[in-house]
């Protein structure tokens, strides 16, 4: 059963990195650098949800979503996890704890949890707080060292849509032993 969720968890992360790599059809595909053409809102070599267009490209200098806990002016900000809940927030360009999404894919949050040895894999809709913090039961069964995705679109003090993808690691102690 194991190997079998393993596999399952890869071929999807596969499919997610080909489809990354390759684009929206009519897009141009790949370019010379080996990432997607220069994309984003709208642009050949971006990729949409919804209308919703993403600035997550490879090999052009821009940024890709979920290696890096801040992108065009927007941050990442864990709180310590306590006892079965992450807490996090999104701060803007002004410091402040953002608090306007889009509604992508019915909701305005996806966190994304995946074990470094891709032995786990979560896939939650955290809630957020009036304030801007954003909760979510979480258990992470064993110890090693996980990546959360936070994928969302925030709007601007403009109200332009802006989707990102932000990630950061999560350490859980104890004796790790990939798999």
């Amino acid at each position: 059963m194991a190997l079998f969720v393993g596999g399952l968890v890869l071929a999807l992360i596969a499919g997610f990195g080909l489809g990354r790599a390759t684009g929206p059809i009519g897009s141009g595909g790949v370019t010379p650098g080996g990432g997607m053409g220069r994309g984003g809102f709208g642009q050949p070599g971006g990729h949409t949800h919804e209308d919703h267009p993403h600035v997550e490209t490879g090999g052009t200098g821009e940024h890709v979503g979920g290696f890096s806990v801040s992108a065009g002016g927007y941050t990442l900000v864990p709180e310590p996890i306590t006892g079965a809940e992450l807490r996090f927030r999104v701060d803007g360009p002004d410091g402040k704890p953002v608090t306007s999404y889009a509604i992508v894919h019915d909701k305005p949050m996806h966190l994304i949890v995946l074990r470094r040895d891709l032995s786990g894999y979560q896939h939650l809709h955290p809630t957020m707080t009036p304030d801007g913090t954003w909760r979510v039961p979480l258990t992470l069964p064993d110890p090693g060292v996980w990546r959360a995705y936070a994928d969302f679109t925030v709007r601007d003090a403009a109200g332009a849509e802006v989707p990102l993808t932000l990630g950061v690691d999560l350490a859980v102690p104890g004796a790790y032993a990939p798999r």
